[in-house]
């Protein structure tokens, strides 16, 4: 495979060096050759092992990112934020007093905070210049209502039945579709819901209805990020099999924040399918497009680091400059 450096060389400014990404990545995957030749003794299994099956030959490489302050929920609408215009001091009449509201006045003079206040942003699809993983058996969940597509300039509205055959005539590798209302209904036992997660190798979710699952999957789906579902964006108008297609073909991850500053993405595999250059490629691309999302951009940052699920964590970037 020709060397593709000079495509991403200066990709990232001066802020991280793809040099120091390259050591970073060939020093993980020499890591992980070190830990297959490796003989270890087999534990016996333990009773929380079932709950962790999903995570045992978890070979992928994640790019972790640090920020500076807690992520808003939608990342996308603060790309750029801009400031609120301030009022001239001639435009107010009494900048030093501020009126007061007599007690009857106020509805309710304390403030409670608000209950489940989630601070879980919604999941972002990027774009990989190389494929991660195909998948082969993929489930899509979508709104209760219609499906509206563009047929001859009309639009026209399609069921969950023939959204699927809709998929089929595209050759898009989609074999169950299901409704939001089929999965109240359907599937509320914690077995019927373990059944579903193990019956696909991908979920997929309509944009419209991807912050209503996490209610109605349940923690199963959400315990293991490779195996959440990923949010397409069905448009009308839009090409489905563009859309679906880069994430059957795996050329995509997720960027999901949970409650706190920091997330891993998954950029790459450690299990000899990509060649050093490929994970490479992909750090930089989801590097540059993280970054364009987060507030503040680069000023955002704190620290980005390479690591394996069980393997040290390798700082490519920080604040202080010691990648």
């Amino acid at each position: 495979m020709a060397d593709s450096s000079s495509s991403t060389a200066g990709k990232l400014g001066n802020n991280v060096s793809e040099e120091a990404v390259r050591k970073a990545v060939n020093a993980l995957l020499e890591w992980k050759k070190l830990q297959c030749k490796s003989t270890t003794t087999p534990r016996e299994p333990t009773e929380g092992d079932e709950e962790n099956d999903d995570d045992d030959d978890d070979d992928s490489i994640y790019l972790v990112v640090s920020l500076r302050r807690l992520p808003p929920k939608r990342l996308s609408q603060v790309s750029n934020p801009k400031k609120k215009p301030t009022k001239h001091l001639s435009r107010v009449s009494n900048p030093k007093k501020k009126p007061t509201k007599h007690l009857s006045q106020v509805s309710n003079p304390i403030k409670t905070p608000r209950k489940n206040r989630s601070q879980v942003s919604t999941p972002i699809k990027i774009p990989l210049p190389h494929s991660l993983q195909s998948f082969s058996d993929i489930c899509l969940f979508v709104c209760n209502k219609p499906t509206q597509i563009l047929c001859n300039t009309v639009k026209t509205t399609l069921d969950p039945e023939a959204v699927l055959k809709r998929m089929k005539s595209l050759d898009i590798p989609i074999t169950r579709v299901l409704k939001l209302s089929n999965l109240k209904s359907n599937f509320k036992s914690l077995g019927a819901k373990r059944k579903l997660y193990d019956s696909h190798d991908l979920f997929l979710a309509d944009q419209k209805v991807i912050r209503l699952l996490r209610d109605v999957l349940g923690k199963r789906f959400y315990k293991n990020k490779k195996r959440g579902p990923v949010p397409v964006e069905l448009k009308a108008d839009g090409n489905w099999k563009e859309e679906i297609d880069a994430v059957a073909n795996g050329k995509s991850t997720l960027l999901r924040f949970g409650k706190g500053k920091s997330t891993a993405v998954k950029v790459g595999n450690g299990n000899g399918v990509m060649d050093n250059q490929e994970i490479v490629d992909n750090v930089i691309a989801a590097i540059d497009a993280i970054v364009s999302l987060v507030p503040n951009k680069w000023a955002g940052i704190t620290v980005l680091y390479l690591k394996l699920l069980d393997s040290m964590a390798l700082p490519i970037y920080d604040t202080e400059g010691n990648a």
